[in-house]
């Protein structure tokens, strides 16, 4: 029996154990209020609440919110089913990426990333009770210091000395999590040329920028007119010179494609799209600038990511650039991404991360 089989089994197993029955139906009680003052507050919000739900508002607490939050990411997400039969199928396919993997902590984030998706299935937003988020282990040598000071509006704040108007949240999986970097082993080095696929407001870019320095250059690609000026923006009042917006996205060919606005998970759609946004190949993007290496591609673009591979297959063949791709938009991308680069260069090293508490943010690197 495989890995990815026993993993398979073991994970319904414990799903399916009574202990676990009984795990999940505990209630979880709060201590009674016992101070006089904790009393009084928690009438005056009673007193409070139901005065508010007559104009058809509801309080809640910022932790039951953000709760609700996370049961709706479990509720709407159609990645679950279509995985567990994937895994159930698929064994060998699974058992091979396992292997490529080349430490032991990217083995377990693989481990749990299909724990998770298994849960998620049969127990939803409850999953991770059993099947506990990564607990990093991470030790970075040189970890340059992270100052991120609140600016004066909502969005605005002040990272490493530059301005930058972005939610807080991306942020800090940015430049404190190191989204985009694995360890000490694939990182962006001083001198690289860059290219993002998926620049959004510029977080990435400005990070990228700091990392390569004025001997390197990020090409920042965001098809999206609203966060292309909120991108372009960002870069000018910061006078970066080593980052170049471009006003399109990175795909398979090029011309224009359908097109849905979301905010942070705009992407690209077959059916009832909002709009079109113009898009190219990074192969012939790099024939037309004449340029002569690509050190690093990082793609996070909403599940289009294998497109876009797609129309760097060149690119990728020619320079070997360090890639650092997200991996948890489409319910086979786990399998599917890593498969296709190693046919591309099979001298790649791969690495696995995962770099949120939630479904959101698991990404695959390649090592030249």
């Amino acid at each position: 029996m495989g890995h990815t089989q026993s993993l398979f089994e073991e994970t319904i197993g414990i799903i399916l154990d009574p202990s676990t029955i009984k795990l999940l139906s505990e209630p979880h009680t709060q201590e009674a209020p016992d101070s006089l003052i904790d009393k009084t507050a928690l009438r005056f919000k009673d007193f409070l609440q139901r005065n508010i739900e007559r104009t058809d508002f509801h309080l809640l607490r910022r932790n039951t919110f953000r709760r609700i939050i996370r049961e709706l990411q479990w509720s709407k997400r159609p990645f679950n089913l279509p995985f567990y039969h994937l895994v159930r199928e698929n064994y060998n396919d699974f058992d091979r990426v396992y292997d490529w993997l080349c430490d032991e902590y990217s083995k377990s984030v693989f481990d749990w990333f299909v724990k998770i998706h298994l849960g998620g299935l049969f127990l939803g937003g409850m999953a991770p009770v059993l099947f506990p988020l990564i607990v990093k282990d991470t030790v970075i040598s040189e970890r340059a210091p992270v100052t991120i000071k609140r600016g004066l509006f909502r969005d605005q704040y002040t990272v490493n000395g530059n301005r930058l108007g972005c939610p807080v949240h991306i942020i800090k999986e940015v430049f404190l999590n190191r989204e985009y970097a694995y360890r000490d082993i694939l990182k962006p080095l001083t001198g690289d040329i860059v290219v993002e696929g998926g620049g959004f407001f510029g977080e990435t870019a400005l990070w990228f920028s700091e990392a390569v320095g004025p001997t390197g250059h990020v090409w920042s690609f965001e098809p999206e007119k609203h966060n292309y000026r909120v991108l372009t923006r960002n870069m000018s009042v910061n006078r970066l010179t080593n980052v170049t917006p471009v006003l399109k996205g990175l795909w398979e060919s090029e011309g224009q494609v359908g097109f849905q606005y979301s905010t942070s998970s705009s992407r690209v759609v077959e059916s009832d799209p909002v709009t079109t946004v113009p898009m190219t190949t990074l192969d012939a993007f790099v024939n037309q600038r004449g340029l002569e290496r690509v050190d690093f591609i990082k793609l996070d673009i909403e599940g289009s990511e294998r497109q876009a591979l797609r129309g760097m297959q060149n690119t990728i063949r020619r320079f070997h650039p360090k890639l650092a791709i997200c991996v948890y938009h489409l319910y086979d991308d786990i399998v599917v991404i890593p498969k296709f680069v190693k046919e591309l260069y099979p001298g790649y090293e791969i690495y696995l991360d995962h770099f949120s508490d939630g479904l959101c943010e698991t990404v695959m690197f390649f090592q030249p």
